[in-house]
C-alpha cells in the first residue's frame, strides 16, 4: 500500500513539474536591453554612368540655321596696288558636317562674286572703272578639332583645309588676262578666319550642354515613391560631382561618357527639404580616358522611423480580427520599439481573449535578397484566460504571419525608382528626342542593419548595370529649318 502511495506521489510531482515547466515556457519573459543610440548614418558615394550623344546631324542643322547665307560683302584693296576688288561670298547650299578620325569636317558650297575696281587716276577722288562682277563656284573644306571645357562648352578650333574650284576662274581687264584664281584663293585664305571664327563662336554659344545637364541635376533631386509596397517612403538623390570623357570615335555623334556621383536616401514623406539640395558645379572634371566600371555600385541609406512604422502598423492592424476558430479576437493596439540587436513588437488584444503579446525578433535579409524582415521570433504572452493555452500556437502563428507581411521592407524596387527618377529628369528637358533606359535588376550585395532608439536604419549595398543612352541629343529647335535658296549652277 505504501509503495502504491509512493508511486502516486512521484507521478503527481512529475505532473506538477511538467505543468510548471509548460507554463514557464509559455509565459517566459523576454529580456531586451534598452537601446539609447540616436546616431544617424550616412550613405557612401554611389556612381552612375550614362552616355550622352551629341548628334552630328543636329550640329549640322544648327550650323545651317545660324550661319547666314551672305557671309562676306566687302571692298578690299589689292596689296601693292591702288586697285581693289568688291568681294561677296554667299553660302550656296547647306553646309555638310561629318566626324572622322576625331576631326569635324565641314564642306561649305560657296558662290563668290568679284568685281575689279581699276584706279586710272592719280588722286584718291578720281573715279574708278568698275568691271562687271565675275561669279565663281567653289567648295571650301574646313577641319576642326573639338574638345570639352570644364564649363561644358564645346571648344572647336576650325581651320581652312583646302578649296575646290568647280571651274577655272578667269577675268580680263582691258583685254589683259587677270589671274583671278590666284587672287581669289589668296583673298579666301585671308578671309577664312572670319568664317572659322563664325563657326567656332556659333558652336561655343549655341551648343551649351550645361543648361540641360543643370536641369537634369535639379530634377534628380525631386522625390519618387521608394517601392509599391511601403506607403509614404520616397527615394531622394543628392548629386555630388560630375566627370565626363569625350569620345569622338563615332561617325554620327560625339559621345559624352558622364559619371555622376550621388548620395541616395530613402525617407518618409515627399518633402525634399529633409535632404540638402546641391547646386550644379561650376566646373566638371574632364577625364583623359574612359573610366566606366562594368557595374555601377550604389549604397542606399533608408531611415525608417519607428513613429512612422507604428503609425502604418496601427492603421493596418488595429481592429483586425484574428482567424482563430471559436474565438472573437481583435487587435486593440500595436507598437514597435528597438533593443540593441532585436526588434520588439507589442500587440494588445481585445475580445474573447484580452491581454498582450510581446514578440522579439532579429532583423535579417531574405535569402533571395529582395527584402528585409524580422525573423527568429520569440513570444511572451500576458493573457488572463484559462483557455489561452489551447490556442496559443495558433495565435502566435497568426501574429507571425502578420509581422512577416507588415513589418518588412522591399529592397528590389528601390533601384527601379532611381531609374524612374533619372528618366523623368531627362524627359522634362529639351535634351533628348529619345532616351533609352536600361537597368538590370538590383543585385543586393549586402545589407547592414542599425537599430537606434527611434529608427531602423538600412545601408543597402548593391550593384547594377545602369545606363541611360540619350540618342539624338538635345538640340531641339523651336523653329523649323528654312531651306537655302540655291543659285543655278553654271
Amino acid at each position: 500500500m505504501k509503495r502504491k502511495k509512493l508511486i502516486y506521489l512521484i507521478l503527481f510531482i512529475s505532473l506538477v513539474a511538467v505543468v510548471i515547466a509548460f507554463f514557464s515556457i509559455r509565459r517566459k519573459r523576454l529580456y531586451v536591453k534598452e537601446n539609447t543610440s540616436t546616431q544617424i548614418y550616412e550613405p557612401e558615394i554611389s556612381t552612375f554612368s550614362f552616355p550622352v550623344y551629341l548628334s552630328v546631324g543636329d550640329l549640322e542643322e544648327l550650323i545651317n540655321r545660324k550661319i547666314k547665307v551672305q557671309i562676306i560683302d566687302k571692298q578690299l584693296p589689292i596689296e601693292g596696288k591702288k586697285d581693289s576688288v568688291i568681294l561677296k561670298i554667299e553660302r550656296l547650299k547647306d553646309i555638310e558636317v561629318n566626324l572622322k578620325n576625331n576631326i569635324f569636317n565641314f564642306k561649305v558650297p560657296l558662290k563668290l562674286e568679284i568685281a575689279y575696281l581699276k584706279n586710272v587716276g592719280f588722286k584718291k577722288n578720281l573715279a574708278f572703272f568698275k568691271k562687271e562682277p565675275v561669279t565663281l563656284y567653289l567648295t571650301a573644306y574646313f577641319k576642326s578639332d573639338v574638345d570639352l571645357k570644364e564649363n561644358l562648352l564645346l571648344n572647336t578650333k576650325t581651320k581652312l583645309s583646302h578649296i575646290q574650284w568647280l571651274e577655272a576662274p578667269s577675268m580680263k581687264v582691258f583685254g589683259i588676262n587677270f589671274d583671278i584664281k590666284t587672287k581669289a584663293t589668296a583673298i579666301l585664305e585671308d578671309k577664312a578666319p572670319e568664317i572659322t571664327q563664325m563657326i567656332d563662336k556659333m558652336i561655343r554659344e549655341k551648343v551649351d550642354l550645361r543648361k540641360p545637364l543643370d536641369r537634369i541635376w535639379s530634377k534628380m533631386q525631386k522625390s519618387l515613391p521608394a517601392t509599391k509596397h511601403q506607403e509614404n517612403l520616397y527615394v531622394k538623390i543628392q548629386p555630388q560631382t560630375v566627370a565626363v570623357f569625350v569620345n569622338k570615335n563615332f561617325s554620327d555623334s560625339i559621345k559624352l561618357d558622364l559619371q555622376v556621383t550621388s548620395k541616395i536616401y530613402v525617407r518618409h514623406g515627399s518633402d525634399t527639404s529633409q535632404i540638402t539640395r546641391t547646386q550644379f558645379p561650376d566646373k566638371v572634371k574632364i577625364l583623359d580616358k574612359p573610366n566606366r566600371p562594368e557595374l555601377d555600385h550604389v549604397q542606399i541609406h533608408a531611415l525608417l522611423l519607428l513613429s512612422e512604422i507604428n503609425k502604418t502598423l496601427q492603421e493596418k492592424l488595429i481592429g483586425k480580427k484574428l482567424d482563430i476558430p471559436g474565438f472573437d479576437i481583435k487587435i486593440a493596439n500595436v507598437i514597435v520599439h528597438n533593443g540593441n540587436k532585436h526588434i520588439v513588437t507589442q500587440i494588445d488584444l481585445k475580445g474573447t481573449l484580452e491581454g498582450s503579446v510581446r514578440v522579439k525578433g532579429i532583423p535579417i535579409l531574405s535569402t533571395d535578397k529582395s527584402r528585409f524582415y524580422v525573423s527568429d521570433l520569440d513570444f511572451e504572452s500576458k493573457i488572463r484566460d484559462r483557455t489561452f493555452n489551447s490556442v496559443s500556437d495558433i495565435l502566435h502563428d497568426q501574429i507571425r504571419l502578420l509581422l512577416q507581411d507588415n513589418l518588412s521592407f522591399d529592397l528590389s524596387g528601390v533601384l527601379s525608382s532611381i531609374s524612374n527618377l533619372a528618366q523623368k529628369s531627362i524627359d522634362t528637358t529639351k535634351m533628348a528626342k529619345k532616351a533609352d533606359f536600361r537597368i538590370q535588376e538590383l543585385e543586393v550585395e549586402k545589407l547592414k542593419i542599425h537599430l537606434t532608439q527611434n529608427s531602423i536604419q538600412l545601408l543597402i549595398y548593391g550593384a547594377s548595370d545602369f545606363e541611360i543612352s540619350i540618342k539624338n541629343e538635345g538640340l531641339k529647335f523651336k523653329k523649323p529649318k528654312k531651306p537655302v535658296k540655291q543659285s543655278p549652277s553654271k
